[in-house]
């Protein structure tokens, strides 16, 4: 998920207090967390802000129930993410968040809203390799996604929570035609100890480790490249079996933070869509603020729901990747990402299809600048190659996809909060079928797009 603290000068004020025993505890507990959070901060040990301090005295707790949008205490930083307003700096996976610890003066249950909105207009360009069968794209797009989340958090003793999160999606259009404009994206329940471990159940993604920077965002013309209506291109693969939010089956994960710099996660997936879905990933990330390595695997099995006994069809998903990100705050961020991905899937006889079992390997970086004030630059480029196992029986040769994929950014922040970010992208797709006898000439996709992002976080 992409966010950023609501505020850079200051803490951000509750917006109201509700459903407590008495009405005129709302404005000194507002006051007072203020004022106690500013204390904290400053008595943490060094690196390891008042968000993560095991030590902070515990507060005595308050009965009702307090309503706020979420404070910039929220967004932890015990390391830091990146430069202000960069994609690094944007996302929160790897932390627990929201982070909501029990307040002086505030009730133990509290409900926070927090949210984004954006608007893209873009333009792509598709240039067919093979025109004659399968036409080139001129197609103009507009698309808009509202998030709105609330995070429920129960505070006990001894840093021990208990903490939901829900996050409605609207959608004005999505990037393939869809009759889908209401959708949900996080859905889960938290429970464990803040700074220390939690264990998480729902749908919800899990901790990234290969980052594209400025451009390539989820659900953009960029993301997909240079694909046609017949004719659709290999993709990234970025440890991304088990990454994203899963539509039907959930995740289970265990993090783990022993210390500020070293934390992990093991996640678990269970459940069903077409298929029955049953895997693993352990992420591992070490964090010295300046260099950041991140490391992870996956394995994933789908098997029939409808069980038989001559029925012995699967698919195997494997894979592991890495990445280093640099921080030099506040003028640069930049990163280095690796992935290498195998897919066996078997036919219902049990034997290896050959051409849908494949090997992709993906390498990849970014950079973002900072020009001036906040008005940041981004550039990143991405090369995919996949290979299957079929083989020419002349020449021996498999079946090859590669994807070139390149992008500039320019951004700039109004405020704090509301971002306009203009990206362009260059793609080339190559699609070369030398597995069947005669080998057939490959030939390119080649795309070229602009896109204007509007985009309002709260």
């Amino acid at each position: 998920m992409t966010l950023r603290s609501l505020v850079q000068s200051g803490r951000a004020r509750l917006a109201a207090c509700a459903v407590v025993a008495s009405l005129a505890v709302c404005a000194p507990a507002l006051a007072q967390q203020n004022e106690n959070e500013s204390e904290a901060e400053a008595s943490a040990p060094q690196g390891r802000p008042a968000q993560v301090a095991a030590t902070t005295p515990q507060p005595a707790p308050v009965p009702g129930v307090g309503l706020e949008l979420l404070p910039s205490s929220g967004y932890p930083a015990p390391r830091v993410r990146g430069i202000e307003g960069g994609s690094l700096w944007m996302t929160m996976q790897g932390w627990q968040f929201p982070y909501m610890p029990r307040l002086p003066g505030v009730p133990s249950t509290r409900i926070a809203f927090s949210g984004m909105v954006w608007s893209d207009v873009s333009y792509r360009k598709v240039d067919s390799g093979i025109a004659a069968t399968d036409p080139s794209v001129r197609e103009q797009r507009q698309q808009s996604r509202l998030v709105l989340r609330a995070t429920p958090t129960f505070n006990a003793d001894n840093n021990w929570f208990v903490q939901g999160q829900g996050e409605l999606a609207l959608i004005g259009a999505a990037p393939t035609l869809s009759n889908e404009f209401i959708n949900a994206d996080d859905l889960f329940v938290r429970v464990g100890k803040w700074s220390v471990f939690d264990v998480t159940v729902g749908r919800f993604q899990g901790w990234e480790v290969y980052h594209f920077g400025m451009g390539l965002d989820l659900n953009t013309v960029e993301r997909n490249g240079a694909i046609t209506e017949n004719n659709t291109p290999v993709g990234i693969y970025g440890l991304t079996f088990l990454w994203d939010r899963p539509n039907g089956p959930g995740y289970i994960a265990t993090h783990v933070y022993p210390t500020d710099y070293l934390r992990f996660e093991i996640l678990g997936e269970y459940g069903s869509s077409s298929v029955n879905q049953l895997g693993v990933r352990p992420v591992g990330i070490l964090d010295l603020g300046i260099i950041k390595v991140k490391a992870g695997a996956e394995y994933e099995r789908q098997s029939p729901r409808q069980q038989s006994a001559d029925r012995m069809d699967e698919v195997l998903n494997r894979g592991l990747g890495g990445a280093v990100q640099l921080v030099l705050d506040p003028r640069i961020e930049a990163g280095l990402n690796f992935a290498r991905a195998i897919v066996d899937v078997r036919n219902v006889q049990g034997v290896v299809d050959p051409g849908k079992s494949t090997t992709t390997y993906s390498v990849g970086g970014f950079a973002n600048a900072r020009i001036a004030g906040p008005l940041i630059a981004g550039v990143g480029v991405n090369y995919t190659k996949e290979t299957d196992t079929k083989a020419n029986p002349d020449t021996g040769d498999n079946d090859l996809r590669t994807h070139l994929q390149a992008f500039g950014a320019l951004q700039y922040v109004l405020w704090d909060r509301f971002y306009i970010k203009a990206v362009v992208a260059y793609a080339d797709a190559r699609f070369a079928p030398l597995a069947s006898p005669p080998p057939i000439a490959d030939y390119h996709n080649k795309m070229l797009s602009g896109r204007l992002r509007f985009m309002y976080l709260f």
